[in-house]
């Protein structure tokens, strides 16, 4: 079971190194912004969003290991104000 903040484990670390190095196959990387609301307006504000998928595709549970078919990630992300405004998904 993952930590309460979402990390995984080490030992779900362990498993997700075994099932990578199993599955080749290619995988699709897909995201979507929602525009408009009072914070998702401006290019700038787009950026700060692009550069908070970039920090979790980066972070401990993934950085260095490829993604897999088997091990779908996704997430969705919110604007400065709290809205949900996006998602991301790795299938």
């Amino acid at each position: 079971m993952p930590h309460p903040d979402g990390r995984l484990t080490d030992a779900e670390l362990d498993s997700l190194r075994a099932t990578l190095s199993e599955d080749p196959k290619p995988l699709t990387f897909t995201l979507s912004i929602t525009l408009g609301n009072d914070a998702m307006q401006t290019p700038a504000e787009i950026a700060d969003r692009l550069s908070h998928v970039a920090m979790v595709l980066t972070s401990r549970e993934v950085a260095g290991y490829p993604f897999s078919a088997a091990v779908v990630s996704d997430g969705t992300f919110r604007d400065t104000n709290g809205n949900t405004v996006g998602e991301w998904r790795v299938q």
